[in-house]
C-alpha cells in the first residue's frame, strides 16, 4: 500500500509540474462591406474567449486583431447599417444591411 501511495504522489507531482500550453495566437482580419463596397470607420465589436474589443475599420474597411480564441464573433455597424459574423477563419466578412454608407 505504501508503494502505491508513493507512486500516486510522484504522478501527481509530475502532473502539476507540467506546463499548461495556451493556444497559439493567430491573426484574424475582419472586412466590413455594404453593397459590396468597403466601409471605412465602421464600429466593430469583437467577442472572443480571452477578451472583448471594440475598434474601427480603416479606409479599406478592414480591422486586424490577434487572438488565441478558436472562434470569434463580430458585430459591426455604421449609421443604421448593421451586420454580424462569427467563425474560425483568418478572414471574416461582415456585410452591413440597411442604412446608407
Amino acid at each position: 500500500m505504501h508503494a502505491r501511495s508513493a507512486r500516486l504522489f510522484v504522478l501527481t507531482l509530475l502532473a502539476l509540474s507540467l506546463p499548461v500550453f495556451a493556444a497559439p495566437a493567430r491573426t484574424v482580419t475582419i472586412v466590413v462591406k455594404q453593397n459590396g463596397a468597403p466601409v471605412a470607420g465602421a464600429r466593430v465589436m469583437i467577442a472572443a474567449d480571452e477578451k472583448d474589443a471594440i475598434g474601427k475599420t480603416d479606409a479599406q474597411g478592414k480591422m486586424t486583431l490577434s487572438t488565441t480564441s478558436a472562434k470569434i464573433s463580430v458585430t459591426a455597424d455604421k449609421g443604421t447599417g448593421k451586420g454580424s459574423a462569427s467563425g474560425t477563419d483568418a478572414l471574416l466578412n461582415v456585410a452591413l444591411a440597411g442604412g446608407a454608407q
